[in-house]
């Protein structure tokens, strides 16, 4: 349920959760591939497809916006997709690639609720703690934000994709990094003031 919501709660810019949505899609694609999961692999080429027919009409400036019922499916159908693979081949630690995989709307529900809860605020309230606006205050335009962000979830998903090959140190090094990234920039974003 988690990324059921994950995926709504960053619907805020035109082709951001669509874009994160479809490059999650392609990786849970791939990893399932050779382990020849059918549902799977029918579920995630599917979904890829769907979202790419949409995209083209919703990135910045978009002519269709997809909206809670949208996101909501999407993230249901990843949330799905996600427990209907291997990840533990080679390495135990790797069970846990679908959070990578869908690390940009997982950290910034994290995030959020993180910020929320030190200011004394309730979580459940819209405020512009979130990722995307604090990397627009910085001056980049939506579409950067959005390209930005699509290329920080290639990334982790690639990673992802890595950890499902590599040996338990070399995952356990790969996630270290991601971990202390996340951090660093968290730590750095959370400095900006938005009203």
């Amino acid at each position: 349920s988690s990324d059921l919501n994950a995926v709504n709660i960053i619907d805020i810019m035109n082709g951001l959760a669509s874009g994160i949505s479809f490059i999650a899609s392609l990786t849970f694609l791939f990893i399932a591939i050779p382990n020849e999961e059918i549902y799977v692999n029918f579920a995630a080429a599917g979904l890829a497809g769907g979202i790419l027919g949409f995209l083209n009409y919703n990135f910045p400036k978009a002519k269709i916006f997809m909206g809670d019922a949208g996101s909501l499916f999407i993230g249901f159908a990843l949330a799905a997709i996600s427990l209907g693979t291997s990840y533990t081949r080679v390495n135990e630690i790797a069970i846990y690639t679908p959070i990578l995989i869908l690390g940009v709307p997982i950290y910034d529900t994290l995030y959020v609720m993180y910020l929320r809860a030190i200011k004394g605020k309730s979580p459940f309230l819209g405020s512009k703690d979130h990722l995307a606006l604090r990397l627009e205050s910085l001056g980049l335009s939506r579409k950067d934000v959005v390209l930005l962000l699509w290329c920080i979830s290639v990334v982790l998903s690639f990673s992802a994709f890595l950890i499902s090959k590599v040996t338990l140190n070399i995952a356990i090094f790969i996630y270290a990094v991601i971990i202390s990234l996340a951090c660093v920039g968290g730590w750095h974003l959370s400095k900006i003031k938005m009203d």
